[in-house]
């Protein structure tokens, strides 16, 4: 999500974002291991832009 007036982004992190769930990681480990990479990455890029 996103508040414009505060212009702060959030993001909820599910079950999915942790843990294998079959609906989101078809592939099993290798999906999530890419969730987490990409979780990564955004906290990175918020933590450079601020």
């Amino acid at each position: 999500g996103y508040n414009e007036e505060l212009g702060l982004a959030f993001e909820y992190s599910g079950n999915q974002h942790y843990q294998i769930v079959p609906f989101f990681h078809p592939q099993g480990q290798m999906n999530l291991d890419a969730q987490i990479w990409r979780d990564w990455e955004k906290r990175a890029l918020c933590y450079r832009e601020g």
